[in-house]
């Protein structure tokens, strides 16, 4: 609901009528609504073949969890080197 509150104060239509008609669609719906800036009716994304937005948080969401898989291994390498650096280094010959 946040986007559809910025795009109705962005397109100049009455913020709370548009939160109000947003919310009902949802409820009556239980879909994804979205706000129509030409009009300032609800409208369903999918039905417009509007994609973008669930594209990107999709993509967000693959990323995050290739990111949190890669900090998760360089702790485990951080450790496993603080652990190894407790011995001294091999001298000469050994």
């Amino acid at each position: 609901l946040d986007e559809g509150l910025l795009h109705a104060e962005n397109s100049g239509f009455d913020v709370q009528e548009s939160l109000i008609q947003l919310e009902e669609e949802h409820r009556n719906r239980g879909a994804a609504v979205g706000l129509d800036v030409n009009s300032g009716e609800p409208m369903l994304p999918e039905q417009e073949g509007i994609w973008d937005s669930y594209i990107v948080k999709r993509q967000c969401l693959h990323l995050c969890t290739i990111l949190a898989t890669q900090i998760l291994l360089v702790d485990e390498v951080m450790r496993a080197g603080a652990q190894m650096g407790g011995a001294p280094p091999p001298g000469p010959g050994m």
